[in-house]
């Protein structure tokens, strides 16, 4: 018979497998929608020569709201995905307003210097963004394992972290089901301390 533990944790993989899914889905049809927006926006660069450039902008903006599903968390996924979004909301304001400041003459330098500066802030501040607001998240014990590991070659002394984890940093059993759970902001309070 299976363990409620173990009952609850497949529960939560499956649920957790389903965002993926959904993810998949959102990230297609998204994908889907900007190709045909880039192929109408190129039909019509004629008439209106700013969507050639603003129109993959446009597409870059909108990112961050499909890709949603960001578990297991990555430096790389949050770095890139914020230097889209960025560089396409740098890109396209920079590229209306030389647009418009030039009448039409700017020939997109305006969306792609943008673009490239937008995207230069997004990676390199995308992980901090990413974990911005969110001090009082709470983490199961193998993401606060990580945490700590992963901050322990910062650390001026080696940490015990199991023991950390056991008996220094509160710790709550929210589901009672024997899965401890760390508050991130009780996690860097005791870095803060060892230190």
């Amino acid at each position: 018979m299976e363990s409620k533990s173990s009952y609850t944790q497949s529960r939560r993989e499956i649920s957790e497998l389903r965002e993926h899914v959904v993810q998949i889905e959102a990230l297609l049809a998204y994908v889907l929608l900007i190709t045909v927006g880039l192929f109408v926006a190129s039909s019509l660069a004629g008439s209106v020569p700013a969507l050639i450039w603003l129109a993959p902008a446009v597409a870059l903006a909108g990112w961050q709201s499909v890709l949603r599903v960001t578990n297991p968390s990555s430096d790389i996924r949050d770095r890139l995905s914020w230097a889209a979004t960025f560089g396409g909301f740098a890109g396209g304001a920079a590229g209306a307003a030389a647009d418009i400041f030039t009448g039409g003459l700017s020939a997109g330098q305006g969306t792609a210097l943008g673009m490239a500066g937008g995207a230069a802030v997004g990676g390199a501040f995308g992980k901090w963004i990413q974990s911005w607001g969110r001090r009082d998240e709470l983490m199961e014990r193998g993401a606060a394992f990580k945490f700590l590991y992963e901050k322990e070659k910062r650390s001026p002394r080696p940490i015990d972290i199991d023991h950390a984890l056991d008996q220094e940093i509160p710790r709550f059993d929210i589901n009672r089901d024997g899965r401890w759970w760390y508050k991130r902001a009780d996690l860097e309070k005791f870095l803060i301390a060892i230190e």
